[in-house]
């Protein structure tokens, strides 16, 4: 069996690193019958950061003209596999969804066959609410696949809401993430840091993390929070800041590398979401990997993570409610952390999520 990521750029983001991660881990699950050979290919250059088996083309825009060269340029590729090899096309995100449709219907022109998975990484009904055109091309496009992978439940609900014909069946499977292995630090030794991990973009809302957090390091100039990544709402946020007389209790460390970002997970008390719009945060996962306490906005699948006392969600955009959450954590008031890194290592796993994936597309390949 013969399975192709799709990624929109060679970049470092959330739906590129799950593809090479999922990419590297698939070959693994494969039966002695039918071996798994998997592909990372790349519709565009981008900025270039990520090993990939194909890059289609050079530069970065994805218009459509572009996407009909990147199917071209695929189906050719893909045709001179043996005829008698299952070919799976998974689009993660993106443009790349076009590209695998062209693709299949180029294949078909040479008499092959090749089952499309659409990856759902993230709520659908904030990027195409109120906008018929955009939903009725994502409706079509939808429909050409034979599976759709949601990450959360709340995802799958959400995109059938929005598609209320959609055909393929929804499964739902998790995003990977990699976890630290090894003991955790004890909470209550840990130093009063409030920690905030992504990018600065508008649904982070990392606004209302000030909003909430802002009294609280009032009220205890002990307290820090600590905010990692960037982007293009940093400086805007930077400058607001200066104002307040706590601003000194704040820093913008940057980007960091994963290991720097799990060295931070062991040296805080919380981890603070408020974001407007999430799939499956990952973040969250490797908090409840790392024994960290998680206070997040209960949007997208948020708050399927924090289920059965694993962490405290609220009503995104109530500054109110997150500052109170946040509040009895740093009193010590605590979810079953043991819990919450149990279920993180069983359910998040490269292994055990790849696993589930291998078994899709078998049954799609036996069909």
């Amino acid at each position: 069996m013969q399975v192709i990521q799709l990624i929109n750029h060679r970049e470092r983001r959330g739906a590129e690193l799950f593809a090479a991660r999922l990419a590297e881990e698939l070959p693994r699950h494969g039966e002695p019958a039918a071996p798994v050979d998997v592909q990372l290919v790349a519709l565009a250059e981008g900025r270039g950061e990520l090993p990939v088996d194909a890059c289609l083309l050079q530069g970065r825009s994805l218009s459509l003209p572009r996407c009909l060269l990147a199917a071209t340029r695929l189906a050719a590729r893909l045709a001179a596999l043996p005829a008698s090899e299952s070919l799976i096309l998974q689009a993660n995100a993106g443009r790349t969804l076009w590209v695998a449709v062209f693709t299949a219907w180029l294949l078909r022109l040479r008499g092959r066959h090749a089952a499309i998975v659409y990856r759902q990484a993230s709520l659908a009904s904030p990027w195409l609410r109120d906008r018929r055109v955009v939903t009725a091309v994502q409706d079509f496009f939808l429909n050409r696949c034979q599976a759709v992978a949601s990450i959360a439940q709340a995802c799958a609900d959400d995109l059938r809401s929005m598609h209320p014909g959609l055909l393929p069946p929804i499964e739902v499977i998790p995003n990977i993430v990699p976890l630290v292995s090894g003991d955790v630090r004890p909470w209550h030794e840990r130093p009063q840091v409030l920690l905030m991990v992504g990018a600065f973009t508008p649904e982070k809302d990392h606004g209302l993390a000030l909003q909430a957090v802002g009294p609280l390091l009032a009220r205890n100039p002990a307290l820090l929070l600590f905010f990692l990544g960037d982007g293009p709402e940093r400086i805007r946020w930077n400058s607001v800041l200066a104002s307040y007389s706590w601003a000194s209790q704040v820093a913008f460390v940057g980007n960091v590398s994963a290991d720097t970002v799990a060295e931070h997970m062991q040296r805080a008390r919380a981890l603070v979401l408020s974001s407007r719009i999430e799939g499956q945060p990952g973040v969250i996962v490797e908090a409840l990997g790392a024994g960290l306490p998680v206070v997040a906005t209960g949007v997208g699948g948020v708050p399927e993570l924090l289920a059965d006392n694993r962490g405290m969600s609220v009503a995104a955009g109530d500054a109110d409610a997150l500052r109170a959450a946040l509040d009895r954590v740093l009193a010590g008031e605590l979810p079953d952390l043991h819990a919450a890194r149990d279920y993180a290592s069983q359910t998040f796993s490269p292994a055990v999520v790849a696993a589930q994936f291998a078994q899709l597309y078998r049954r799609l390949a036996a069909c």
